[in-house]
């Protein structure tokens, strides 16, 4: 996956993540989403930059980052989708503990201020969901029709999360049509074979 620069991929993105089948992930699908969930954290080769694109946050995670375990991948897959349910579906938020997480304010000649937070990555990832989900309008999100997952509308008209539900719907549609015309051909048959034998 490409560097995600933008406010918008990086919610793309985390989406993605929430609706991703975890468990059936190839080892290289997983090396690459371990990779891509440090970028989004901002890690880069010898350290961490800052994530400018959210409002001038930069972190220091605590963890195994390298290498986490299924079990803590699934785990922030579930909290990540609560999150995204709760915020992108309006629905009132639990009350989230950032005991865990440290924070700094620390001055910035050319933007003013900046956070930097330290913490397990865990927290960090949340909360920077959290982040990104509030900075966008809410009819910025659209729940698809077919898979019932939130995604980001580029479009809208667009109802459908990707185009492979899009395309799934769009088979299962021609699939009915065709039925139903070779249902109706069938019974138009009887009715002529009826009326000759009259």
């Amino acid at each position: 996956m490409a560097k995600k620069t933008t406010t918008a991929a990086r919610l793309e993105w985390v989406l993605h993540f929430a609706r991703l089948d975890l468990e059936h992930l190839r080892p290289g699908d997983r090396m690459n989403l371990v990779d891509e969930l440090a970028e989004f954290l901002g890690r880069v080769p010898g350290g961490y930059e800052p994530a400018r694109d959210i409002a001038g946050i930069t972190i220091s995670a605590i963890g195994d980052l390298e290498n986490p375990s299924d079990a803590e991948l699934l785990e922030l897959q579930r909290q990540t989708s609560e999150l995204v349910e709760q915020i992108a579906g309006f629905h009132r938020s639990e009350l989230r503990s950032l005991e865990k997480v440290r924070w700094h304010i620390w001055p910035d000649e050319n933007e003013g201020y900046f956070i930097h937070l330290l913490g397990a990555y865990q927290d960090l990832f949340l909360f920077l969901v959290a982040k990104l989900i509030t900075e966008r309008s809410a009819g910025d999100f659209r729940r698809c029709t077919e898979c019932d997952s939130f995604f980001l509308r580029t479009d809208p008209r667009q109802i459908y999360c990707s185009l492979r539900c899009r395309n799934r719907v769009s088979q299962r549609l021609d699939r009915a049509r065709k039925t139903a015309t070779k249902a109706r051909a069938r019974k138009k048959k009887k009715g002529v074979r009826r009326a000759k034998k009259r």
